[in-house]
């Protein structure tokens, strides 16, 4: 199984961290996948290496992305797993992060290699990054809830304002990542973000409160006031297009009254 990990050099951090963010199913508001990259490109992290793709992907539910110019092939890209790594941190506190796309297949085999991953690379705990759309008003403030497969964990939850979960249901890899690693010996700890639902595909006040709570829980020290500006700007935007669409609304209700009038009120 380890075949399917591919790294392009071996690193050691001392008391590292995972960071994984997914598409699919975690991803609403793609709170996961655009949490990690922004994490990726503030920090310049570099690129690490690779889950191969072949073994967990039916390509007919996600199909590869292909290019072709003037009728000649330029380039071919199944689904991707790929890990990042940033070695800034204080006394070898570093990241390893993974920006991928939720398996279709074997998830217990894609968890181990997460997994095995992390203690090869030195990081003591993986942190799972989702979004998951709720009935809730665009000026309501996001927030985050979280579960562990260790208490201590739970117990810092309090601390810094995270929800712990309640929930039976359908879940995701995550899951699968959080009750592996328990046997394992790997602390994993899933932090999802509620998106209130706007019809946009994505939701950058999600990222940010994400963002800035994983920070927190982690102990990262990281100016996210660019991610907060822009942040604000979306979701001032998304109340301006609302409230538009609402005036529209009353708009045509107000001339079809006025049409269905008996021609004695004109």
């Amino acid at each position: 199984m380890n075949g399917f990990l591919r790294l392009d050099k071996t690193i050691q951090l001392l008391n590292g961290s995972m960071i994984i963010g997914l598409s699919g199913w975690v991803n609403a508001g793609e709170a996961s996948t655009l949490s990690v990259k922004y994490l990726i490109d503030k920090l310049s992290a570099g690129r690490l290496g690779e889950i191969a793709s072949e073994k967990f992907y039916v390509y007919q539910l996600q199909r590869p992305l292909v290019v072709v110019r003037n009728g000649l092939v330029q380039d071919y890209q199944p689904p991707k797993n790929e890990i990042f790594c940033w070695e800034g941190g204080e006394e070898g506190k570093g990241l390893i992060l993974l920006l991928g796309a939720e398996p279709h297949l074997d998830w217990p085999g894609y968890s181990q290699i997460v997994l095995d991953m992390a203690k090869r690379l030195g990081a003591n705990r993986i942190y799972t990054l989702g979004g998951y759309l709720v009935d809730a008003s665009l000026t309501t403030e996001p927030f985050v809830t979280g579960s562990s497969n260790n208490s201590q964990a739970l117990s810092d939850f309090q601390k810094f304002g995270v929800e712990p979960t309640d929930y039976t249901g359908p879940t995701s890899i995550y899951s699968e990542i959080l009750w592996r690693g328990k046997s394992s010996g790997v602390d994993v700890v899933s932090l999802w973000c509620a998106v209130p639902f706007s019809g946009q595909e994505s939701d950058l006040k999600a990222v940010y409160t994400l963002v800035s709570k994983l920070t927190q829980v982690i102990g990262l020290r990281l100016d996210l006031e660019d991610l907060k500006q822009k942040a604000a700007s979306f979701r001032a935007q998304i109340r301006g297009e609302a409230e538009e669409r609402i005036r529209q609304l009353i708009g045509d209700v107000d001339k079809s009254r006025i049409a269905k009038r008996p021609s004695y009120f004109i």
